[in-house]
C-alpha cells in the first residue's frame, strides 16, 4: 500500500498559486497581495516594469505564450532584469522545455547572485526532472539567503523524503509547520515520513491535523487510512478510505480510485500489512 507524497502535485500548482514566491518576489507568510514590482525593480525602464506586470499577470491567467512573449519584452527593455528571467523560466518549464528554463534561471542568479527565488525555482525544475541531489543544493541555497523561505522548506523536505532521508525530511517538514501552521501539505508529508519511521500513532497524529486545516484533502484521507489499516484500526481505515474515494470521485481521479477499491479489498479481506 503505497502512501502518496504531495511533492508532485505541489510543485506542479505552486508557480500558479503564490505568483509572488514563483517570480522571487518574497512576501510575509500568508500575504496574498502582490507586491508593487514597480517598487521592487526601480528604477528600472517603467516600460520593462509594466512588461514583466503583463507577463505575471498572464501566468496567473495561464496564457504561457503570451507570459513568455511579455517577459521576453521586459528583458529585451531591460537586459539585466533577473526577475523577468526567472519568470520567462516558469513560462518555459510549463510548457515542457525544462533545459531552456534552467537556462533562464541560471541567468537570473548570475545577475542577482542573492535572488532566493531563482534557486527555488531552479530547484523545482531539476526536482520534475528527478535530479534531486541537484534540486537539493538548489533548494538550501535559497533558504542559505531566506531561512524563511517556507516553499523552499516544504519542497527540500519532499525531495529529501523521495531520497529516504527521513530524519532530514522530518526536520525540514517540522520547519515549514514552524514558519506556516496552515500549511497542509507539510503535514501530510510530516505524517508519511513519521509513519515510515515506524511511528503510525505520530503519523496518524499529523494526518488529522492535515484533514482539520483541510477537510477536502483527498489523498491524506487516502494516507491516514493506509496507516490506520496497518494498525489495524480497520474500521476507522474504512471511514478515511470512504471519504478519499467520494473527493477523489468528484475530482474524476481513476487512478487514485482503483487504490482506493485495493486498500478497500485488503481491508475486507483482512490482508492488511
Amino acid at each position: 500500500m503505497l502512501k502518496i507524497n504531495l511533492l508532485t502535485a505541489t510543485i506542479i500548482g505552486l508557480c500558479l498559486t503564490n505568483i509572488n514566491t514563483a517570480f522571487g518576489v518574497i512576501v510575509s507568510v500568508g500575504e496574498g497581495n502582490k507586491t508593487d514590482v514597480s517598487q521592487t525593480v526601480a528604477p528600472f525602464n517603467k516600460n520593462a516594469v509594466a512588461s514583466f506586470q503583463e507577463g505575471v499577470n498572464l501566468y496567473e491567467q495561464g496564457d504561457l505564450k503570451g507570459s513568455e512573449a511579455a517577459f521576453r519584452k521586459a528583458i529585451e527593455l531591460q537586459p539585466n532584469f533577473a526577475k523577468a528571467y526567472i519568470g520567462l523560466g516558469n513560462t518555459l518549464d510549463d510548457q515542457g522545455k525544462s533545459n531552456d528554463a534552467i537556462a533562464q534561471y541560471k541567468k537570473a542568479i548570475s545577475l542577482e547572485p542573492k535572488e532566493s527565488g531563482a534557486y527555488f525555482n531552479l530547484g523545482l525544475t531539476l526536482a520534475r526532472l528527478n535530479k534531486l541531489d541537484d534540486a537539493i543544493a538548489q533548494y538550501k541555497k535559497g533558504i542559505s539567503l531566506n531561512p524563511t523561505y517556507v516553499s523552499a522548506h516544504y519542497n527540500l523536505a519532499s525531495a529529501l523524503y523521495a531520497q529516504d532521508k527521513l530524519t532530514e525530511a522530518v526536520a525540514e517538514y517540522t520547519e515549514t509547520i514552524r514558519l506556516d501552521p496552515k500549511y497542509v501539505q507539510a503535514y501530510n508529508g510530516l505524517g508519511n515520513a513519521l509513519d515510515d519511521q515506524g511511528k503510525p500513532t505520530e503519523a496518524i497524529a499529523q494526518y488529522k491535523k492535515a484533514i482539520n486545516l483541510d477537510p477536502n484533502n483527498a489523498y491524506t484521507y487516502y494516507n491516514l487510512a493506509v496507516t490506520l489499516a496497518r494498525q489495524q484500526q480497520l474500521d476507522d481505515a474504512s471511514v478515511a478510505l470512504k471519504k478519499a474515494r467520494e473527493l477523489f470521485q468528484i475530482q474524476k481521479n481513476s487512478e487514485m480510485l482503483q487504490r482506493v477499491d485495493q486498500l478497500f479489498q485488503k481491508i475486507n479481506t483482512r490482508q492488511v500489512n
